[in-house]
C-alpha cells in the first residue's frame, strides 16, 4: 500500500489519520510471535538509547543523560521480558505515552507542566529524531 505522510497536528500521519507511533503499535500487537514483536519495538529503542550514548561521549558528565539511559534500559528489560505480542504493545505503549517505567498511574496536567530540558538532553534528542521520528520521541519522552 502506498502510504502518503503528511503533517497534521504536530504528528506525522498516514492516510487513515494513523500517527506512526499508532502504526507501530499496531504491527507489535499484531506481530505474528514475540520475537517479532519484541523487535518491532526494540529496533527504535535501541536507536534512542545510541542516541544517548552518542550524546553521553559528547557530554559525559551528564547526570541527566544516566538517569534517562537508566530508565530506557529499564523499558528495554520489560519489552525483552514480555510474553506476548499485546504484552509487548503494551510495554512499548506505556514507554511512548507516558515515559513509564513501571505501570503506575500517571496523572497529567495538559498545559500545566513543560520539560526544560540540559544541554545534554538537547543533542540527545535532536540525536534521537535524526535517527527517527519514533528515537526521538522516545528521546522526548525520556528526558522530560
Amino acid at each position: 500500500m502506498d502510504r502518503s505522510f503528511v503533517a497534521a497536528a504536530g504528528h506525522i500521519v498516514d492516510e487513515d489519520g494513523r500517527s506512526e507511533v499508532e502504526q507501530l503499535l499496531d504491527a507489535i500487537g499484531r506481530a505474528e510471535s514475540v520475537e517479532k514483536a519484541r523487535g518491532l519495538a526494540l529496533e527504535p529503542t535501541d536507536a534512542a538509547l545510541g542516541a544517548l550514548d552518542t550524546a553521553r561521549t559528547l557530554m559525559p558528565a551528564s547526570s541527566e543523560l544516566e538517569s534517562a539511559r537508566k530508565r530506557l534500559m529499564n523499558m528495554r528489560d520489560r519489552i525483552a521480558a514480555a510474553d506476548s505480542p499485546d504484552r509487548v504493545a503494551d510495554e512499548m505503549e506505556g514507554l511512548m505515552l507516558a515515559g513509564l517505567d513501571d505501570d503506575s498511574v500517571v496523572d497529567m496536567d495538559v498545559g500545566g507542566h513543560g520539560c526544560h530540558y540540559s544541554t545534554g538532553e538537547v543533542i540527545a534528542i535532536v540525536i534521537g529524531l535524526l535517527l527517527g521520528i519514533i528515537p526521538g520521541l522516545l528521546m522526548l519522552v525520556v528526558l522530560c
